[in-house]
């Protein structure tokens, strides 16, 4: 915004696309966001050019835009929810990155990478040997519904408890409820799928 744009405005202040002038801006959770606003995204993508709030002139601007949702955009297109141009704008290139349940042969770095970056404070002489057999054997087969948010938190608990084996239980005792919630909604005589 452009200073005096509105109360409390006592400066000029950029904004995202005039911060990241020459470089790449990163638009997370894309398909969350209002249609107007959707619209503007469009001009300042097909333009490059955009105008602070309270600003008279347009500025021209070079950014590389990276977006990112978790919602499938196949709906949300069809339903109105997401703009048409505004996706194929976007959709240069795609990667699909698949949930964790599905990565199952990444998990135990997942795992290590999350004991790597905890916070030295937490970490004891024994934290490495918190990813016991039997906890990998357990997240191998839980299915993580959560994704990488509840894996990370899980291996935190886990650092804090000290206790591989309690961590094991969890998950195993998570296992046996999703396996028997599934069998308990199966039709009378036919297989529950997971």
């Amino acid at each position: 915004h452009r200073q005096g744009a509105f109360t409390g405005a006592i400066k000029d202040q950029p904004g995202k696309f005039e911060q990241a002038n020459g470089g790449t801006l990163l638009l997370d959770e894309i398909g969350e966001i209002g249609v107007q606003i959707q619209a503007k995204l469009l001009h300042v993508l097909q333009d490059g050019q955009f105008t602070r709030l309270g600003g008279q002139t347009c500025t021209k601007g070079d950014v590389r835009v990276l977006a990112a949702t978790n919602i499938h955009m196949d709906s949300a297109l069809a339903e109105k929810r997401f703009r048409e141009d505004l996706y194929y704008r976007l959709s240069v290139f795609t990667i699909q990155v698949p949930p964790v349940r599905q990565r199952c042969e990444e998990l135990q770095y997942f795992i290590e990478e999350t004991i790597r970056r905890a916070p030295a404070a937490m970490k004891s002489a024994g934290t490495a040997s918190i990813l016991s057999s039997r906890l990998l054997d357990a997240a191998l087969v839980y299915d993580w519904p959560g994704n990488l948010r509840e894996l990370r938190n899980f291996v935190i608990r886990t650092i804090i408890m000290r206790d591989s084996e309690a961590a094991a239980r969890e998950l195993e005792a998570k296992i046996e409820g999703n396996t028997s919630r599934a069998f308990r909604s199966a039709p009378s005589g036919g297989k529950a799928l997971q």
